[in-house]
């Protein structure tokens, strides 16, 4: 199947190249375009590239739904809600292509847990439901329409009679209408796959109104990244206002209390190798494998939830240095291309799946790059001391890459 795609691209490709003239190549720089001459290859995207971030996003539901068993499944509820916001960019080419609001209209549905598993008594009895929506992504014109649909946990900081704080954390897969075509859509230096990563993030109150009926309110926070499979790939960062209303099919649950596990060992080591596939700045360039050690000191655990400091080593070959000042575009990556970092680390246990969430900064890094990175993923316990990892890294809402890889906890 893969070969007979293949060769539909290869045929398509050749009748553009007939039609059309060779076409400038982009360069995705802070504040201008620069343009190149290269022979056009680039009509239509790597199906091997949108597969991997399929398989990635897909994989991220999976996990996020191998948690401890729940024996007695309550009855569900049903929401819809309206989000409206703006994605936000601090390169002035991405703010030329905003036309209008970002809004998307969201149905979701959710059983409350009920401490039938020990993860959800030490959680606080939390939600976990599906999640999709649809709606304009802020460009009409060169980004369109988009969807999502994900999984997710929605953990409550309050929940009283008739009044819910709570904040909600899912991730999966999206699909963008219009992403970048260096033929028909070059201004869109957003997104340049249709099918991409979600993260989705949402803080809300939410009050009875009735018996069944309850009314929704919050701030959420909406990322749809390729992780840098294609570039150009700035990616789509959107908080928004929501508003929505919730019905519940049943009365909530008896809650089930259950004697609070033995305290296991606050302190240990964890150590995560990882390897990550990353196309270098270009569009069209060639696609690097970034390797990634991580190793971390969890210091303390305060029921789900582990504190930490961690070292970051990371390899990448794709890094590069623009030499200033040339007659003719110049590159120098005569250094090593090592990354070293330090990071605090939080980790939530949701069962087997934990989810980490750590900021450093570089102390050694020899090629123009942001100061701070991020990482955000999702492990899984395969035994007590083997865990898998899948994780994005970031520069302040840029995604770097999608990592793989598996780690041991002494």
């Amino acid at each position: 199947m893969l070969l007979i795609m293949n060769k539909l691209g290869t045929i398509s490709g050749n009748l553009q190249s007939l039609n059309k003239p060779p076409l400038a190549f982009l360069r995705i720089v802070p504040y201008h375009c620069e343009s190149y001459n290269l022979s056009p290859r680039m009509a239509f995207s790597s199906m091997v590239k949108k597969s991997s971030c399929l398989l990635a996003a897909c994989s991220m539901i999976f996990i996020a739904r191998s948690q401890d068993s729940i024996p007695h499944l309550q009855p569900f509820r049903a929401e819809l809600k309206y989000h409206e916001g703006f994605f936000l960019t601090s390169k002035p080419k991405a703010v030329y292509i905003r036309d209008s609001y970002t809004s998307f209209t969201e149905i979701s549905f959710s059983r409350q847990t009920d401490g039938s598993a020990r993860w959800q008594q030490s959680n606080h009895y939390p939600l976990i439901g599906i999640a999709a929506f649809f709606g304009n992504t802020g460009s009409r014109q060169y980004i369109g329409n988009m969807a999502a649909v994900f999984p997710y946990v929605n953990f409550p900081f309050y929940h009283g009679a008739g009044f819910r704080l709570g904040f909600r954390l899912g991730t999966g897969l999206a699909w963008i209408q219009k992403p970048f075509n260096v033929y028909t859509n070059y201004k869109n230096e957003m997104i340049s796959t249709h099918l991409d990563a979600c993260i989705s993030m949402l803080t809300e109150a939410e009050a009875r109104i009735s018996g069944r009926f309850w009314l929704t309110g919050g701030i959420s926070f909406t990322h749809i990244s390729n992780g840098t499979w294609q570039t150009p790939n700035l990616g789509l960062n959107m908080p928004a206002l929501v508003l929505g209303a919730r019905y519940h099919f049943a009365e909530p649950p008896v809650y089930h209390r259950q004697p609070a596990l033995p305290s296991g060992r606050e302190m240990h080591w964890q150590v995560f190798v990882a390897g990550a596939n990353k196309q270098g700045e270009w569009v069209e360039s060639p696609h690097y494998f970034v390797s990634t050690i991580l190793t971390e000191l969890m210091l303390c655990k305060i029921h789900a939830d582990e504190l930490g400091v961690g070292l970051l080593l990371t390899y990448d070959p794709s890094l590069t240095r623009e030499i200033q000042n040339e007659p003719i575009l110049s590159f120098d990556n005569s250094k090593p291309k090592l990354q070293a970092g330090l990071y605090a680390c939080y980790e939530h246990n949701i069962g087997r799946v934990s989810i980490p969430l750590q900021m450093g900064v570089y102390l050694y890094n020899n090629y123009p790059i942001n100061s701070m990175f991020q990482n955000i993923g999702i492990r899984y316990a395969i035994s007590a001391h083997w865990k898998a990892l899948l994780q994005l890294k970031t520069h302040l809402g840029k995604a770097d890459h999608i990592d793989w890889g598996i780690g041991y906890s002494i």
